[in-house]
Formats: structure tokens, C-alpha cells, sequence
């Protein structure tokens, strides 16, 4: 297989700020394992096929080829802001150098400038691997000073690992920046494999910041690297903001649709977009409501505009009007001359509409967003651990009040993790409304993830979730009801 080099590729398995790619052909115990011709063969295969898989948007893809003693199970991870082309050259030209630099080996692992790849004999998926890990200062001083800049940088590593692991089976994902005083911006960037659990991301990252202060203290920038997580910071901007999409992934913060109805779009006048603006600015400016459902209007037909918002059950007030406040930016800045749209984020979801939509099933648009990985217990089993799940669910949130209709909970998979399961409704439904709506909700689950071990049903009158590991936030609102499922 013909290897490309570049000047500034570390040629040997040193990892140094310089170097392009970094790798470790992995030993046990001192040994190396050595790689049979089929092993070979298997690997060759499996990492082609990763290069192959047009289809996958997300950047992340693990899988396994071939049968026992000479399977050969592989991880590759893009950074979450490579696009899906540039991702796919990343992994296939680290697979090339890989596989130069470790010819012979059954485990090996490689980091890019842009993404890693690794593969092993032994099971590597949903396990976090803290080992063999590379740490790579900068040579260069910090201009802030060594305190100062520790002070600045760990809040935001905090803050990004906090948004980071609590990802969803897709993207374990952030990256930010703040003012050092004096000095210029640090910027920042986290990641694990999406496969791990929201605890084992966490403890993933925040180790990673342990080892900071013995590689990296008073430098510039540093990174650490590891088979399970990533962490990178340094002065100047290093990652690509990705661009705004309206199609909806489970890699996707938010997703938005310019409704038109019967194909013909509906353009707002400059009066209607006036009293649309001062809508959503009335939503975040309504300090006093602590329910998270705002629903209202605003102008004189024929520039009257509704609007719904709705805040996840978990989300605690001031989290939830921020939401609010972007979500309305995104949907404003993407469906800019619409009289009707919606938007969903991960925490909240903005509709109008120059219709009434108050008191109203609304099912469509709607989003299907299944997880791009197969479920561990496989689909029958998981099937029937969570029909029952929802079915409790969808039976306690339909018949909440005026104010919230939300129900979570999780249950057991045999041999496998739990299932966690969230399902809401705009609370303005009645109970029956809201009940049909998310019981057709599980009607579209077969088509779209079955399975998977993911899935979402995004409706503007209701959404339902769920997925292997907690995603929602029981202890941060102490008016939650307990659980369903546990």
C-alpha cells in the first residue's frame, strides 16, 4: 500500500507539536502481538471499508471483520468539526501510515492532526482506554504567565468537558474560547468516542487535565492524547465553527425546518417579522415563568404571528431561556422571510406560525434521527425492553397538566446496558392529543431505528428519545416526579 509522507511527520512514534501524526504499535506485557496473513487481510479489509462508508455523516465508526483467533475490531474518530470528505481522507491516510509503522502487530493506534484510528484483537467498543496516551506540549512559554493562564484555562476545560460527555451516541464533541487578561484568547477543544457512557467521557477528560500540569504548565498550548478521549488547547483558533445545517442528525445540536405548506412558502412582511422578533424577545424577557412552556401572540391579522416554546422537563429556568434565546437567533438567521418555522435543540424547541397553533396535534414536520450504531442487545431483545418503557412513559406524560407533560425513566436490557427514555408533549394538548401524538411517535421507531441503539421522534407537538446511558438532567431540577422504569 503507498504511503504519502509530509515534511513535518514525526518518523518514529515520538508525538511532538511538529508531527502531522502520531502513533504506538501497542505491546502487552512487553510483547508484541504479531499479526497473521488472514489477520492482516482482515484489518486491510476493515479499515477500507470505513473509508467506503459514504453514508456516514458523523465521523465516527467502529466495527469488526473476520472470526476468532484473526478478528480484527477498529475504532476511527474524525475531530467534530471535519467535514465528512475531509474526514474520510484523514482516516484513510492514517490507515496507510499505520499499518507502514506498525506492520505487523495486532493493536495499534494512530493520531491525526484531524483524526485517529485504532484497532485491536481484543474488544475495544463502549470501553474507555486510557492507555497507551501521548502528551504533547508546546515549546513555546505561555505570554500570560503560568498562573494566570492555568486560572483562564480550567473553567473552560471544565465547561467543555461538561458539554462534551454529555453528548449524545454520535458526537462527544465541544470546543471554545475565552479571554486570557492581557493576553490573547485560549482556544479549546474536548472529545471522546461516542460510544463511551456520559461518566466514562467525563472521567476520561477530567484525567486529561491531570496530566496537564506535568507536560504542559507555562506553555503555550498542549495536548493530550488518548485511544478514548482527546483534549487540545493553544492560543489562536485551530478548529473549523461547523457550518449551519438544516438537515437533522443525531450529531446535529439543532435541526429546523422552513414550513411551507402544500409546497408554496409563505414570505413574512417586514410587520410581521417586527412582531415576530418582539415575540420571541417577550419569551426570554418572562422571568417569572418557571414551567418552561411559553405559547403567545403578537400583531393584528394579517401580521399576527404565534409562537410556541418548550423547554426539556429537566432544564432548569435560566438554562432553558437561554436555549430559547438561541434557538430563536438559529431559526431567525436560517428561515430568515418564513411566516412559519420551527427549530429543535437539544434542550428546547421554538415554533410560529401565522396560524392558530395553540391547543392543537401538530405531527408534521418532523424529524426521524436514529443512531448510526447497532444496539448491543440486539433488536428483538431491545425491542421488547422498550415498547413497555415507552408505553409507561407516554401513559404518565399524557396525562400531566396545563403546565408540563413530561416523563422519563429507564429499565434493564438484558445482558447490556439500560435504556434511557424521555418522551414530552406541548402541554397545551389534551391528554388524548397528547397520548396519539407519541403513540404514532413509536409507530415511525421500526422504520427508522430499529435496531439501532438510538433513536429520536422530533414533532412540533411532541418529542420522544431515547438511548443507552442518561442524557437528561435528574438532579438539577428538584420538581422532577420519580422515574418510571426503575
Amino acid at each position: 500500500m503507498p504511503l504519502l509522507f509530509t515534511p513535518n511527520i514525526a518518523q518514529s512514534d515520538s508525538c511532538t507539536e511538529r508531527a502531522e501524526y502520531c502513533w504506538n504499535c501497542i505491546s502487552k506485557d512487553g510483547n508484541l502481538t504479531h499479526a497473521s496473513t488472514i489477520y492482516k487481510q482482515n484489518l486491510h479489509s476493515l479499515l477500507t471499508s470505513f473509508v467506503l462508508e459514504t453514508n456516514n455523516n458523523y465521523g465516527f465508526y467502529n466495527s469488526s471483520w473476520g472470526q476468532n483467533p484473526d478478528k480484527v475490531n477498529a475504532i476511527a474518530l474524525c475531530r467534530g468539526d471535519v467535514v465528512p470528505n475531509e474526514c474520510r481522507d484523514c482516516i484513510k491516510e492514517a490507515s496507510k501510515r499505520l499499518l507502514m509503522n506498525c506492520p505487523n502487530g495486532k493493536e495499534a493506534i494512530i493520531w491525526g492532526e484531524r483524526c485517529l484510528v485504532r484497532y485491536s484483537n481484543s474488544s475495544i467498543f463502549y470501553m474507555m482506554k486510557e492507555a497507551p496516551f501521548k502528551l504533547v506540549p508546546s515549546p513555546n512559554p505561555s505570554k500570560a504567565g503560568a498562573e494566570r493562564y492555568k486560572k483562564t484555562l480550567d473553567p473552560l476545560l471544565e465547561s467543555l468537558i461538561r458539554k462534551a460527555s454529555s453528548g449524545d451516541s454520535r458526537r462527544k464533541f465541544a470546543y471554545g474560547n475565552t479571554k486570557v487578561p492581557d493576553a490573547e484568547d485560549i482556544y479549546a477543544l474536548v472529545q471522546c468516542t461516542p460510544d463511551l457512557s456520559q461518566q466514562d467521557c467525563s472521567d476520561c477528560l477530567v484525567n486529561s487535565t491531570l496530566q496537564i500540569p506535568g507536560c504542559c504548565a507555562g506553555k503555550s498550548g498542549g495536548r493530550v492524547l488518548k485511544p478514548s478521549c482527546t483534549l487540545r488547547y493553544e492560543y489562536g483558533a485551530f478548529y473549523n465553527v461547523p457550518p449551519p445545517d438544516d438537515s437533522c442528525t443525531e450529531r446535529a445540536e439543532y435541526c429546523w425546518n422552513c414550513i411551507s405548506e402544500h409546497g408554496n412558502l409563505t414570505y413574512a412582511s417586514t410587520i410581521y417579522k417586527q412582531n415576530l422578533h418582539s415575540l420571541l424577545t417577550s419569551f426570554v424577557s418572562e422571568t417569572n415563568n418557571n414551567d418552561g412552556f411559553y405559547n403567545s401572540s403578537w400583531g393584528q391579522n394579517p401580521d399576527k404571528v404565534n409562537a410556541t416554546a418548550l423547554c426539556r422537563g429537566d432544564i432548569v429556568p435560566n438554562e432553558c431561556r437561554d436555549c430559547i434565546n438561541e434557538a430563536s437567533k438559529r431559526i431567525l438567521m436560517n428561515c430568515p422571510n418564513r411566516k412559519e418555522a420551527i427549530i429543535w435543540g437539544e434542550r428546547c424547541l421554538v415554533r410560529y406560525y401565522n396560524s392558530a397553533i395553540f391547543y392543537t396535534k401538530k405531527e408534521a414536520p418532523f424529524k426521524l434521527v436514529p443512531s448510526p450504531n447497532p444496539s448491543k442487545a440486539g433488536a428483538e431483545r431491545y425491542k421488547k425492553t422498550l415498547d413497555p418503557l415507552l408505553e409507561s412513559l407516554i401513559r404518565k406524560a399524557s396525562s400531566g397538566d396545563s403546565l408540563r407533560k413530561f416523563a422519563y425513566g429507564n429499565t434493564k436490557v438484558p445482558d447490556a446496558e439500560d435504556i434511557y427514555a424521555l418522551v414530552q408533549c406541548t402541554p397545551d394538548l389534551s391528554q388524548q392529543g397528547s397520548s396519539d401524538c407519541l403513540v404514532n411517535s413509536t409507530l415511525e421507531i421500526p422504520g427508522c431505528c430499529a435496531g439501532k441503539s438510538a433513536g429520536r421522534v422530533l414533532k412540533p407537538s411532541c418529542t420522544l428519545r431515547y438511548e443507552y446511558g442518561a442524557f437528561y438532567n435528574v438532579s438539577e431540577y428538584g420538581g422532577l416526579p420519580p422515574p418510571d422504569g426503575t
